[in-house]
Parts: C-alpha cells; structure tokens; sequence
C-alpha cells in the first residue's frame, strides 16, 4: 500500500532530522511531499520537493525501479532471475538481464574493495544456518567448513562478453540482498530525477539516498541509531549538511536467528563461516547508495577496512553501544 502526504521525517535506522515546512494550497506550486509503501521487505519513503503532478510521476517511476530490483534479485520467489540463476548456473552459464548484470557488477567491485569482506557467494552459509529454512540447532563446525568449500566470488566464472554467470562448484549460490537495496535506491532516485525532482531523499529502511537539500537548506543532517534495543541516536559532525550521497548502516541487531537459545545476527563472515558477533555498527556515507550498501556490510565485518575507505573519500563512523 501507498501512502501519500505533503509532510513527513524519514525514520528509520538512520533519522533524518525534522525540518519545517507548511502545505501550499497550489497544486502547481512546488511543496513538500512524503509517499510512504512497503517494499523489499521494510518500509520505503520517498520525502521530495516538487509540484504534485511531477511527485505522483516520480513516485511511480521510483516504485516501478524498486519492483524492478524485486524482480529480479528476490530469493524468496522461485521465479525471480536471482533464483532461477541459482538453480542453473551450475550446469551451464546464465545469461543475465541487463538489470542482474550491473548488480553483479558492482558485487564484484565490492569484493574487490573490500579485499574479499564484501561476498555475495554466502547463500550457502546464509542457508545452514538459518536465514532462509527454519531450523533452532546449532550447524556442527564440520558441516560449516564443508559449505564454506562453496563460497568464494573468485571462483565464480564470469564472462563479460555475453554476459553470463557459471558456477564451477556445484552447490554455490549467489544472495545479493547486501547490495540489491543500495542499487535499487540508486535506480529509484535517477528514475525520480528524470520526472524532475532534484531536492529531497529516498529512505529504503534506513538506506538513504539524498539529493539536493530542501529550499532554503545547507543539506541533510543525519543521526545513527545505537546498535542496540533502544531508541537512542548519535550525532556526528560529519553527518550534518549532506547531500547528493548515498547513506548505509550496517550491524547484527535488527535481523538475526535462535540457535540452541543464543541470538546470530544475519551479516556473514564468508573467511570463518559464521555469522559476526561484534556489537558495534559501521555507518558510510559514500558518492551513491550502493557503494554505501556494501561498505558498511564491509567495514562492520573488517573495521581495519575504514581507514581505506577514508582514503577513498568515505565517510566511515563506527558506533558502539
């Protein structure tokens, strides 16, 4: 379901601070607009300034990018492109869409930034120990090292002619939901841009997307929430007046399974096999969403990796509770 208001403050893992505004009674006049739907699995919000004719245009152009990404990268449908290249490349290499191709582009881009933390070949792990079958014991340490032989991008056959995917090990399997939603975010703003809105943000449960600031504004300021229960935030000087960037927040608190009565967080350490226990979560503000995606996925798995992306022009913040 849509929502549609002339109001709003993106809420969610990152907050993006209240700024006034008041309702214009010209539709034609530029206002404040906030469409609020469910998609990928949380809650996105579209928070823009434009004339309603050109937001309700944006507003579908960005929806229909989303579902796009859905459609292709959903693990959770048999039918989507990400399954169905699952389920064949072992046996001869698939031919991916155009969409899927520039995905696993930026994939293995980020596992080659990220010297490896960054793997989209953990579906197999993500697997055993419970994130997408449910189970409530602990996997054995030697059933672990037996699915780790099946993760690594580097083995991965790509072929950057035709475009197709083939996987040398049977058994491997991609899950690119640690980058799909930074893209998607990414698509859904330059889809937003082209109907003409150029000042507002995309929140993708808590991946943000901003442009250009609101009338009258320097830019965003941005506040991390703790990685923990409560509903404390932290500000940080390098969070204030953003804009045309991509924002990302990454941590083991929200998503997470129960085995044998002890809590693993979602995100998975593709070098030992488990999930990552720290307690900290990495937040980056990078040029786009989805290099913001895999960053954070990346610097909370190896916080030595924050000092590359600075070098990189990252902004990189480690937050404990």
């Amino acid at each position: 379901m849509t929502k549609r208001t002339a109001c709003g403050v993106i809420l969610a893992v990152l907050l993006l601070a209240g700024m006034a505004f008041s309702l214009r009674g010209n539709r034609e006049s530029p206002e404040r607009w906030s469409i609020r739907f469910t998609t990928m699995g949380t809650i996105a919000c579209f928070d823009w300034y434009a004339t309603e004719k050109v937001s309700d245009e944006a507003s579908a152009a960005a929806q229909k990018a989303f579902q796009e990404v859905i459609d292709c990268c959903n693990l959770r449908d048999e039918k989507s492109e990400l399954s169905r290249l699952n389920a064949t490349a072992e046996k001869t290499p698939f031919a991916c869409s155009d969409v899927l191709w520039a995905i696993l582009l930026e994939a293995r881009r980020a596992y080659c930034e990220s010297e490896g933390a960054f793997d989209v070949t953990v579906k197999p792990l993500m697997d055993l120990w419970g994130f997408y079958r449910k189970q409530e014991k602990l996997p054995p340490p030697e059933k672990i090292a037996k699915v780790q032989s099946l993760v690594g991008l580097e083995r991965v056959v790509f072929d950057d002619a035709k475009h197709t995917v083939f996987f040398p090990v049977k058994g491997m399997a991609l899950d690119l939901d640690g980058i799909a939603k930074g893209y998607a975010l990414d698509r859904a703003a330059d889809a937003a841009k082209r109907c003409g809105v150029s000042q507002g943000a995309l929140d993708l449960g808590g991946n943000l997307r901003l442009l250009d600031p609101f009338p009258g504004k320097k830019g965003f300021s941005v506040s991390i929430k703790m990685p923990d229960s409560s509903d404390a935030t932290v500000k940080q000087s390098e969070l204030q007046q953003l804009a045309n960037v991509g924002i990302s927040t990454s941590g083991n608190y929200e998503r997470f399974v129960v085995l044998d009565g002890k809590r693993y967080g979602h995100i998975l350490n593709a070098k030992t096999g488990r999930p990552a226990e720290f307690r900290y979560s990495a937040t980056v503000v990078a040029p786009d969403a989805v290099t913001a995606d895999w960053a954070s996925t990346s610097c909370y798995l190896r916080p030595e990796l924050a000092a590359k992306f600075r070098r990189m022009g990252f902004i990189v913040i480690l937050v404990e509770p």
